[in-house]
């Protein structure tokens, strides 16, 4: 059964209301892992402090260095709080318990310790980044702003540190200030697919699609085998009106990710628009199986246009 162009353009306004359900196609927050984050913290001075306070508190060094060595959250906040209580006036034994408590995903302590290292270190990039990420975890946009202007301030050729802030721009709605921070992040590190992603997905959201696309040029050249970013591509392709182009992306990246609900969700639309109707409704059904939350007025209208009944 087909439906009059008018019907459609009513349809297709209520589907690309929904191409971006909450979560779907945002940048992910900032990562921070703690072998990685230990790795990072522990420069040449730093590690000499550290072999230095060795020599004079061997029980709480004991103690910090069982917690590094911990591949447990739970363990290693239980021997840094150890170490701590032995000799708390050591930054980096609040560092690295911040670090568990990040991976624990309890950013209010997380926060505690890092301003307890701040005010014991006030120049520890490291410090004010790992702040900056548990505050952009609790939503404290601002928060994570400000820390993420000492970040800068203190490691200025940090191209994760410029990236990181441009997300917390991003988050508040604020997408000039976050691409310049992307286009900082590109000019220091040329193959961050991390900073070309997130500066598509606000050119995105700024309705700069062909902006968006370039930059996804950028990350599928990066990072081809991600599903990703075929998917957001097809979502600027879509908005576009290339819907052949949207489909030919789409199929990338349920070829790389099958149960991408989103991928199935752009397809679908995009073989909507092109009366693609079973086709469409095929794609829309994977979508939802998937755990997509699909407008009921457009599945009712695809439903009808695919002949599937009321």
């Amino acid at each position: 059964m087909r439906i009059s162009a008018i019907g459609r353009n009513v349809v297709l306004a209520v589907a690309t209301a929904a191409l971006l359900p909450a979560g779907g196609c945002n940048p992910p927050p900032p990562a921070q892992d703690l072998a990685s984050g230990q790795a990072a913290f522990l420069d040449e001075e730093r590690a000499a402090g550290i072999r230095a306070w060795s020599a004079t508190h061997p029980d709480a060094y004991r103690a910090y260095l069982l917690g590094f060595a911990s591949g447990d959250a739970n363990e290693a906040v239980a021997w840094y709080t150890k170490s701590i209580e032995l000799d708390s006036n050591r930054e980096w034994t609040y560092y690295s318990r911040g670090l568990a408590y990040l991976q624990k995903k309890d950013y209010d302590a997380a926060i505690r310790d890092y301003d307890k290292a701040i005010e014991l270190a006030s120049k520890s990039a490291g410090a004010y980044r790992n702040r900056a990420l548990a505050r952009y975890q609790k939503g404290d946009y601002e928060g994570a702003i400000r820390d993420y202007d000492k970040v800068v301030e203190l490691a200025p050729r940090s191209a994760e540190a410029w990236c990181n802030r441009g997300l917390a721009y991003s988050r508040k709605g604020a997408l000039d200030q976050a691409i310049r921070d992307y286009d900082k992040a590109v000019e220091l590190d040329a193959k961050s697919a991390a900073a070309y992603r997130n500066r598509g997905l606000a050119r995105y959201q700024k309705g700069d699609y062909d902006g968006a696309i370039k930059d996804y040029d950028k990350v599928i050249e990066l990072e081809a085998k991600n599903a990703e970013g075929w998917c957001n591509r097809a979502l600027a392709y879509y908005r576009k009106g290339e819907h052949e182009k949207a489909i030919r992306d789409c199929d990338k990246a349920l070829e790389l990710g099958p149960n991408s609900a989103m991928a199935f969700y752009t397809r679908g639309v995009a073989r909507y628009s092109l009366a693609q109707y079973e086709k469409a409704w095929q794609d829309v059904e994977a979508a939802q199986k998937l755990g997509m939350q699909v407008d009921a007025a457009f599945a009712a209208s695809l439903r009808k246009a695919a002949g599937k009944g009321e």
